[in-house]
């Protein structure tokens, strides 16, 4: 199937990569775009780093009965269990939101007339529900509840304001939406309430079982710090135009390091149970 250059793009298409110029799906059916999930252009990379981590973690989920008796009715029999569940589960989510978003935002869909907010919506309630796990995992009585109030509340802050502006620039070009707004969206402010001060208070007072774990946590925060860095400089396709528009863009490299990051969470999660259970 013939790839286009970013000039055959008529129309406010929404989400496309900045600084990368050809490997284009133009005008591509449903279907055409489905089968293009196998063919290279500026996307490929991008679609095959969040399947490869959807099903890696569905592996991870059929793995548990290696050294655990978790089944969907026992979730909430003790914080550990509760715990993996949300860590997994969230990663579930944001890697199949992020694959479909990146497979058909150029297709025109019916009835999903702004697709990048499946990717938006998609992630940020990953990371939220990731940080209930961590909330009722770390605080103990009464405050986790109130904890859980203010992050659920924080979050509605950033989603409404988050799709608001999803809305309001699908309706004109791209440039309003910059890499920065993106990356500030969907991780820096849901990650800070969901993960880093409840992990940080857990690692102040004892409660994170132990610091190896708060800091395997706190490299899951610096790898999307890292890859963001990459996101928001638009490096090295910026720098080097038109070198790196199918393999190397910034945006696959984000995704990379998310991917690294997801993985070594739901490792520290893992963990958690693994000494639980060898405790016993």
């Amino acid at each position: 199937m013939k790839l286009s250059h970013l000039n055959d793009i008529k129309g406010n298409i929404n989400g496309l990569p900045s600084y990368v110029y050809t490997g284009y799906r133009l005008h591509y059916s449903h279907w055409e775009t489905v089968k293009s999930i196998c063919q290279i252009h500026n996307e490929t990379i991008n679609i095959w780093t969040h399947l490869w981590l959807f099903c890696y973690v569905i592996f991870l989920f059929y793995r548990l009965n290696d050294y655990s008796d978790i089944h969907f009715y026992n979730i909430f029999e003790d914080k550990y269990h509760f715990k993996l569940f949300t860590s997994y589960t969230s990663s579930l989510i944001a890697s199949f939101c992020s694959a479909w978003t990146h497979t058909f935002y150029m297709t025109d869909f019916k009835y999903i007339k702004y697709p990048w907010l499946v990717d938006f919506g998609g992630i940020t309630f990953a990371i939220y529900f990731s940080g209930v796990g961590s909330t009722m995992f770390v605080f103990d009585g009464n405050v986790k509840y109130f904890y859980l109030f203010f992050t659920t509340y924080q979050y509605y802050r950033n989603v409404t304001g988050g799709i608001t502006r999803h809305i309001s620039i699908t309706k004109k070009t791209d440039e309003s939406r910059t890499n920065l707004t993106e990356f500030m969206e969907t991780f820096c402010m849901s990650a800070l309430y969901g993960w880093v001060i409840p992990w940080y208070y857990g690692y102040l007072t004892g409660n994170s079982v132990e610091s190896e774990i708060f800091y395997q946590l706190f490299d899951t925060i610096l790898y999307l710090l890292f890859g963001g860095l990459f996101l928001y400089s638009n490096f090295p396709q910026q720098k080097f135009p038109g070198y790196f528009d199918i393999i190397g863009h910034s945006h696959q490299i984000w995704h990379i390091f998310v991917n690294i990051a997801i993985i070594n969470f739901c490792h520290s999660a893992s963990m958690l149970l693994k000494n639980k259970e060898s405790n016993i």
